[in-house]
C-alpha cells in the first residue's frame, strides 16, 4: 500500500507525566510513525488545510498551538510580492483533541523561524531579527 504523504503537526502525550512535547514533521500514515519509547503515544491534531508548510510549534500556557509557516521558503517572495510567512494560533474548543480553530496571529513576515508566545503577544525570530 502506497502511503500518501501530508503535512501534519502531532503531538506525543508521555503517558506517565502528561508532559506532552510536540513535533513538527513530514511523514506518512500516523500509524507509520515508530516510537521507541513504550509511554509515549501519537495523536494526529492538525492537518492541511489548517496548516501549511510549518517549520517551528509551540504550546501557550492556555494549551493553545502556535504554528509558524514559511510557505515560500527557499526562495522568498517573487518579486513584487509581500512575504507570505505567517503565525497562526490554533485551538482546541470542543475538547475532541482536535486543533479546529485557526486565528491568523502575524502575517507577511519574511522568513519566520519560531515563536515564543509571551504576554499578550509573542516573541519571533525573522531571517536576521528577533521580534515582539
Amino acid at each position: 500500500m502506497r502511503a500518501m504523504f501530508v503535512r501534519v503537526v502531532v503531538a506525543a502525550t508521555v503517558a506517565l507525566t502528561g508532559r506532552v512535547v510536540a513535533i513538527a514533521a513530514e511523514v506518512g500514515e500516523p500509524s507509520e510513525l515508530v516510537l521507541h519509547d513504550p509511554t509515549l503515544t501519537v495523536q494526529l491534531v492538525a492537518v492541511e488545510p489548517a496548516i501549511e508548510d510549518p517549520v517551528a510549534i509551540r504550546f501557550d500556557p492556555l494549551g493553545r498551538l502556535w504554528v509558524v509557516e514559511m510557505p515560500d521558503y527557499p526562495t522568498g517572495p517573487v518579486a513584487g510580492e509581500s512575504p507570505r510567512g505567517c503565525i497562526k494560533v490554533l485551538e482546541d474548543r470542543d475538547g475532541d483533541h482536535r486543533y479546529e480553530t485557526v486565528t491568523l496571529f502575524a502575517e507577511n513576515l519574511s522568513m519566520p523561524t519560531g515563536v515564543q508566545p509571551w504576554r499578550a503577544g509573542a516573541i519571533v525570530t525573522l531571517a536576521g531579527e528577533v521580534v515582539y
